[in-house]
C-alpha cells in the first residue's frame, strides 16, 4: 500500500512520485551548504513547504522528472539561504555556501575584482547595528578578507586545491578530464569551508560587538561604502 501525507487541505499526497526525489534533493542542498542544514532538516522542510502549498504540489506532479527535481532542488536552496540569513551576521554563525564562493569566483574575486554583497535595505531607513546596508558593507570587506585567508590556507595545506582554483578561475583554463573536474568541486569545498573558518575567527577578534554601533544615517551608511 502507497504511503502518504496530509498537505494544507487534507488532501492525502503519494509520496512514491515526490520522496525520492526530495530527498536526493534534501542530501545535494545540504552539501552544498556544509554546517548550515542537515539533510534530514532540509527534506522535512521541503515537505512543508510544498505540502503547504497546493499550486506547488499540482505543478510538481504535472512536470516530468527532471524538471521537478530541478525545481524541488531550488526549493531546498531558498530554505537554506534563508535558514544561513536568519542568523545574525555578527553572532559568527554566518555561514558561506559552496554555490556563493563559486560565484564569487566567477566574478573575479581571486583577480582582485570588485565584488559587493547583495542589500535589500531601503534609502528611507536609517542604519542600526546590524542593519542590512551597514553589515553589507561590513559584510563585503569581511569576505574579502575571508577569501584572502582561505586561499593563504589552501595554498599552505592543499596546493593542488589552490592550483587547480588559480588555473580555472583566473587562467579560465578549460579543465578537460574528469579527475580536473572533480579536484575543482572538491576545493570549492575546501575554500568555503575555510572561508567560514576565517568569518568565525574574525568574529572572535572583534573588538566590538553586536549592539556596540550606534544609529547611523543614510548619508553615513553611504560614507562608510566609500
Amino acid at each position: 500500500m502507497a504511503r502518504g501525507r496530509f498537505g494544507q487541505e487534507g488532501q492525502l499526497v503519494n509520496e512514491e512520485l515526490l520522496a525520492p526525489e526530495i530527498t536526493k534533493a534534501a542530501r545535494s542542498v545540504a552539501n552544498q551548504w556544509p554546517g548550515v542544514v542537515e539533510a534530514e532538516d532540509i527534506e522535512q522542510d521541503i515537505w512543508e513547504h510544498i505540502l503547504s502549498r497546493p499550486n506547488t504540489l499540482d505543478a510538481l506532479f504535472h512536470m516530468e522528472p527532471n524538471p521537478r527535481y530541478q525545481t524541488i532542488s531550488k526549493i531546498g536552496h531558498r530554505i537554506a539561504s534563508k535558514e544561513r540569513d536568519d542568523y545574525d551576521y555578527f553572532t559568527g554563525n554566518f555561514r558561506y555556501s559552496v554555490n556563493e564562493v563559486k560565484r564569487l569566483l566567477e566574478s573575479g574575486a581571486i583577480g582582485g575584482a570588485e565584488y559587493t554583497v547583495q542589500s535589500g535595505w531601503s534609502s528611507e531607513e536609517n542604519v542600526s547595528s546590524g542593519g542590512e546596508f551597514e553589515d553589507a558593507v561590513t559584510a563585503s570587506i569581511s569576505m574579502e578578507t575571508d577569501l584572502q585567508h582561505a586561499l593563504a590556507r589552501l595554498k599552505e595545506t592543499t596546493p593542488q586545491y589552490h592550483d587547480i582554483l588559480i588555473r580555472k578561475y583566473v587562467n579560465e583554463e578549460y579543465l578537460s578530464t574528469g579527475a580536473e573536474k572533480k579536484r575543482a568541486t572538491d576545493a570549492l569545498k575546501s575554500l568555503a569551508d575555510n572561508m567560514n573558518s576565517s568569518h568565525k575567527q574574525q568574529h572572535v577578534e572583534r573588538p566590538d560587538g553586536p549592539g556596540t554601533r550606534k544609529l547611523v544615517s543614510r548619508a553615513a551608511a553611504q560614507a562608510i561604502s566609500a
